[in-house]
């Protein structure tokens, strides 16, 4: 927030009823963006460990890349997870059954010249 005033550390708190009704909706539209950012690395955060615990021999599967020790009996972490989808996003974009909402939003918004991993899938 560009017109936010600067505090001097360790200076307290700022007091918001001193201040132009402006300036309060400003700070809280900030807060509010702030709670919203933390919420959805949550709730993804909650969706990799998901997918960790009920898909771990298809996240095994689709990883593709080193690490010391791959043991199928242990569940894989949040990083593999995410390299697992990672891996798998152009392979999603470009399957043609019956292209979901998803697909078809995002396929729109990608420039097919400009993004490598798409291209890997053509």
């Amino acid at each position: 927030m560009a017109d936010m005033k600067p505090l001097k550390r360790k200076s307290g708190n700022q007091y918001l009823h001193h201040e132009t009704k402006e300036y309060r909706e400003h700070v809280h539209r900030k807060m509010r963006a702030y709670h919203i950012f933390v919420q959805c690395g949550a709730i993804a955060q909650g969706m990799l460990n998901y997918l960790a615990m009920t898909q771990k021999e298809q996240v095994w599967k689709h990883f593709g890349s080193w690490i010391r020790t791959i043991r199928p009996d242990v569940l894989p972490s949040e990083a593999i997870v995410s390299d697992a989808i990672k891996n798998t996003f152009p392979e999603f974009l470009h399957q043609h059954s019956g292209a979901s909402r998803w697909q078809k939003i995002l396929l729109s918004r990608i420039d097919s010249n400009r993004s490598e991993g798409t291209r890997l899938a053509s």
